[in-house]
């Protein structure tokens, strides 16, 4: 269940107010002025379930607000899953071959950083900076745990019902049989509903 459950109906001013939350719940937020700037010059795409997106610019960011996406390579294999307040770092993307699908339903906030002021652009771009570190953080933190532990954390998370059992295998890099024997396990365990 999306948090907002009319994705494509939503309009941008409602978009706006949800990336205010984002920026105010940041370790360091944007001043006024520059949280101005830079919800004034984004732009909000709405892609359906299993779109590809494919007009993503190596220069610009892009920051899901609602839904999953996951990136493929080029045997169709899941390398990894975003979702809400997730950045994407489509140049590392781009430069590798993958290709990006929304799993569900999203909305995807594009910045341009040539639309915004040379001062503010650097502010806009240090805090985006700080927030992928913090997510390469996590995902690193992630990949150091057992099989069991990855899906009982991924578990805990509201978007893993809306995930396909095969993208979730294919991202652990396990087959979906195994995944299903591993899911049942934790359930029969008490650990998964």
């Amino acid at each position: 269940m999306s948090v907002y459950p009319q994705l494509q109906e939503t309009s941008d001013n409602e978009w706006k107010s949800a990336v205010r939350d984002i920026l105010r719940d940041e370790a360091s937020p944007l001043n006024e002025q520059m949280e101005k700037s830079l919800l004034e010059n984004a732009r909000f795409e709405r892609y359906a379930r299993t779109q590809i997106i494919t007009s993503l610019n190596e220069a610009h960011y892009y920051l899901i607000l609602d839904g999953i996406c996951a990136s493929h390579d080029k045997a169709g294999n899941t390398l990894d899953l975003f979702k809400e307040r997730c950045l994407l770092r489509v140049r590392k993307l781009q430069e590798k071959g993958h290709s990006i699908q929304a799993l569900t339903d999203c909305v995807v906030m594009e910045i341009a950083p040539n639309t915004l002021s040379p001062f503010i652009r650097g502010n806009v771009h240090e805090w985006l900076l700080r927030m992928l570190i913090a997510e390469v953080d996590r995902r690193e933190a992630f990949h150091t745990l057992p099989v069991m532990e990855k899906i009982a954390y991924l578990s805990q998370k509201k978007y893993f019902a809306r995930i396909p059992n095969k993208e979730i295998a294919s991202f652990l890099e396990i087959t979906p049989q195994y995944f299903c024997m591993l899911k049942k396990k934790l359930v029969d365990d008490s650990i998964l509903i």
